[in-house]
């Protein structure tokens, strides 16, 4: 059941894609009726047009006029989403990439975190650290939080062997991201583990992801500035 800490039209979101998710809705099956909708769910029925016209947006579902609501196909991975495997840029550098693995554990969802995720708090999140060199000098410090729902078998895999980024690809690729990126001074931890000086400018890369309109994972990047550099190529669609 959709968890009643969300709004009311996430939970609506939450409950048909969760069902997309699953495969009890499979691609072309007819979403409930509005009308069902509201009974199920207990909300308004502007509350579930809402939801589902939300999701019509972002290509999980197609609405038919006097027909129906109806799961879409899933888009091609748009080329304008670039995630890059931090192994790979390393390698075509002609430098040898190390990973070394920190934590790998669960975790009890915070408020941010069971907020995106649609979970209740305090509900269980799988969470990584990672420190990657190149040619054995730190120079990315990853951090990531994983929906267990979209990856459930993400802590028995060994990521000093391959990285967080390609197991992930492995199940889906991603339909829809969002970045940021920042400038700080690197604490203590950072420091520690980058290796760098308090004085020391760090890019730090916050980025969310989707695979069709369910939240797959919450990530923070921290870069050594002096030793890496973020750059992206990208079509116009012109």
């Amino acid at each position: 059941m959709p968890r009643k800490q969300l709004p009311r039209f996430e939970r609506v979101k939450h409950y048909v894609s969760s069902r997309i998710a699953s495969g009890r809705l499979p691609v072309g099956a007819q979403v409930p009726s509005e009308h069902d909708l509201v009974v199920k769910l207990g909300v308004s029925r502007m509350t579930v047009n809402r939801g589902l016209r939300e999701l019509q947006a972002e290509g999980v579902l197609r609405r038919e006029r006097g027909v129906g609501t109806f799961v879409a196909k899933p888009p091609v991975r748009p080329s304008l989403i670039e995630i890059r495997n931090i192994a790979d840029e390393i390698a075509a550098r002609g430098r040898v990439h190390s990973p070394r693995v920190m934590k790998l554990e669960p975790v009890p969802a915070d408020t941010n975190l069971a907020s995106f995720f649609g979970l209740r708090l305090g509900a269980t999140v799988f969470h990584s650290i990672v420190v990657h060199h190149e040619d054995g000098v730190p120079i990315q410090l990853e951090e990531r939080y994983v929906n267990p729902a979209f990856a459930p078998d993400y802590l028995r895999q060994d990521y000093s062997r391959g990285t967080t980024t390609e197991y992930l690809h492995t199940i889906d690729f991603v339909t829809e991201v969002e970045h940021t990126v920042i400038a700080i001074r690197p604490d203590a931890r950072v420091r520690r583990l980058l290796g760098v000086d308090r004085n020391d400018a760090c890019l730090r890369l916050f980025r969310q992801t989707w695979v069709r309109g369910i939240p797959t994972s919450k990530n923070l990047f921290t870069y050594a500035g002096g030793r890496h550099s973020l750059s992206s190529r990208y079509a116009t669609g012109t």
